[in-house]
């Protein structure tokens, strides 16, 4: 009876599911985040509850403490999978609302989500409406969860990949666009070593793109390694240091463009300067987005 007992444990993916949902948080609604921190901290609070009912039932082995453990454990298995249900929800709107992921990334991860999501309400279903249940019943229940805990660890480890690098994709992005807009003011003065701040500048976009390739490539083997736990981390942990390591690289870019922007202010005092403060404007914006 123990054995079975301690099967009911929240999943690996659970207990990284906050950070990964914190970091960098961009919710244009605060709903999803906050309904997945109070489904998840519900959790945390049924769980003794479930265990001092268990401890209590193989400690007397009285009906009257069976019947206690068998709603308690039907109460918290039914959270565990409404707390995926709202991890997966929250992590498609940070997934849809991400500019830099790619349409084909967006609607293979979000049709995946649904899926689970979809399994997740049909498995809460079987749960609260089982007639009856025995703890053999509900253990079994349980197990259709755990064999499914490979697809839930990959799925949240991809999305958040592609959460992350989009994020520095869209900075890329906006880094780009501004140096574009830089380049006829620096050509108008003339002046040789401004030329070649913008093509230090213009470096560091490379720089970070070559990052974020590599970053991409690693997101392949995330998924290809998906059987092992230990390779879907170490392939996670990579992304993120390639990814930090692109953003680095737009951070000095950034430094540079502002240089740029300095020296054009002093030497074209009167030329477009509506432009100029466009300019200004999107720099800085992309300096606070890093």
């Amino acid at each position: 009876m123990k054995f079975v007992w301690q099967k009911i444990t929240i999943l690996f993916l659970l207990l990284i599911s906050v950070q990964l949902l914190i970091v960098s948080p961009i919710f244009a609604e605060d709903r999803l985040i906050s309904d997945f921190e109070y489904q998840y901290e519900k959790y945390r609070q049924l769980y003794p509850e479930y265990e001092t009912a268990r401890d209590e039932f193989l400690q007397t082995n009285s009906l009257a403490s069976q019947n206690i453990a068998i709603e308690k454990t039907r109460t918290l298995l039914a959270q565990r999978a409404q707390v995926m249900r709202t991890y997966l929800l929250a992590l498609k709107f940070k997934l849809q609302s991400n500019l830099g992921i790619s349409k084909d990334d967006k609607e293979k991860l979000s049709a995946s989500i649904d899926d689970e999501v979809g399994w997740l309400q049909n498995h809460m279903d079987d749960i609260n409406n089982a007639s009856n249940p025995t703890l053999g019943d509900l253990f079994e229940i349980s197990k259709r969860f755990e064999k499914k805990e490979t697809d839930f660890r990959v799925l949240g480890y991809e999305t958040m990949s592609r959460v992350i690098i989009g994020k520095v994709y869209t900075l890329n992005q906006e880094y780009i666009a501004i140096s574009s807009q830089l380049k006829p003011y620096v050509e108008e003065t003339g002046v040789g070593y401004l030329s070649n701040w913008l093509n230090e500048a213009q470096n560091s976009a490379f720089e970070a793109l070559q990052s974020l390739k590599s970053a991409e490539t690693m997101v392949d083997e995330l998924v290809r390694k998906s059987s092992s736990s230990e390779q879907v981390i170490k392939a996670f942990t990579q992304i993120k240091t390639d990814s930090e390591s692109a953003k680095l690289a737009l951070t000095k870019g950034i430094g540079f463009q502002n240089e740029i922007i300095d020296d054009l202010n002093k030497r074209l005092p009167a030329l477009n300067s509506v432009n100029r403060e466009n300019i200004e404007k999107e720099a800085t914006a992309s300096s606070s987005n890093n």
